[in-house]
């Protein structure tokens, strides 16, 4: 709904002027979003001595770095080619999604360093409804965010809003486990925070792994879909003449902008002007 008002009538939701327009409305949306939850988790984690609340709200200050990564990513990949960059500039969002993966290891580690410190020097820690609160309501958050952004990546086929929403649900079961182990902390006695916090970092690190691995495949030139592949095949020999084709290769530029090249065998009898043709297609 939201992304139907984003773009324009008659315009294609994969259009360079779209993505940028989404991709910039979902970065802006999150460095708000994030800012006020890591104020909240920021100042009730250091007001009560909770570590892993603290750490959970650094985990959303770190996210408003990948928001403006995030934007300014979108900003570039909708430049239109140029000298320089004859095929475009729509890697760029790859390199955005591989930049917020490394973001979100980093916080990982940063998260898992502070909650072994607090397993082996345990601390006093005050539990407070405001904490709960604060702690459920950035669960609904990271969850609205998690569905919109994954919305978003469907719809214009973005591999950094679908790392966004990656981030997003790993978010919101990090903020979830914080808050359990809150409630179990307070009927047992047993303080988990610093067990917790651990247990996050290793999911959050899952995830940024993930997310580090995909973008990664991407850029040193992943193999295209079997489906891409029988596409152009099918294109190629449809043409008058055309007996075979060898030598099929694809490079990918972004989000439907493919390069290929192939070699055809053409029938000896066709004129050498017929036998040389171009054509482009469109990936839905």
């Amino acid at each position: 709904m939201v992304a139907k008002f984003l773009i324009k009538e008659g315009e294609k939701p994969t259009s360079p002027a779209a993505r940028e327009r989404i991709g910039k409305f979902s970065g802006i949306l999150g460095i708000a979003l994030n800012t006020l939850l890591a104020a909240g988790k920021i100042a009730v984690g250091a007001l009560f001595g909770m570590i892993s609340v603290l750490a959970d709200g650094m985990n959303n200050l770190t996210d408003c770095g990948s928001n403006v990564v995030s934007v300014i990513g979108f900003k570039m990949s909708g430049k239109p080619a140029d000298k320089e960059h004859p095929f475009g500039h729509q890697r760029a969002e790859a390199i955005s999604a591989l930049v917020i993966a490394l973001i979100v290891l980093v916080v990982a580690v940063e998260l898992a360093i502070q909650s072994v410190e607090k397993i082996i020097s345990p601390a006093e820690s005050e539990f407070s409804y405001w904490l709960v609160a604060v702690l459920a309501a950035s669960v609904l958050v990271k969850l609205f965010m998690f569905f919109l952004n994954r919305n978003f990546a469907k719809a214009i086929g973005s591999e950094a809003l679908k790392a966004t929403a990656a981030d997003s649900v790993s978010d919101a079961v990090a903020t979830a486990a914080v808050l359990l182990s809150l409630l179990i902390s307070q009927w047992t006695g047993f303080s988990l925070d610093g067990y917790m916090g651990a247990a996050v970092a290793v999911f959050i690190a899952f995830t940024g792994g993930s997310i580090l691995k995909e973008t990664v495949s991407r850029l040193l030139g992943k193999a295209p879909d079997a489906e891409v592949v029988k596409e152009i095949e099918r294109k190629v020999l449809s043409f008058d003449g055309v007996r075979g084709l060898h030598d099929l290769t694809v490079h990918s530029y972004g989000k439907n902008k493919l390069y290929a090249t192939v070699h055809v065998e053409v029938d000896s009898r066709m004129p050498i002007m017929d036998a040389t043709r171009s054509y482009s297609t469109t990936r839905k």
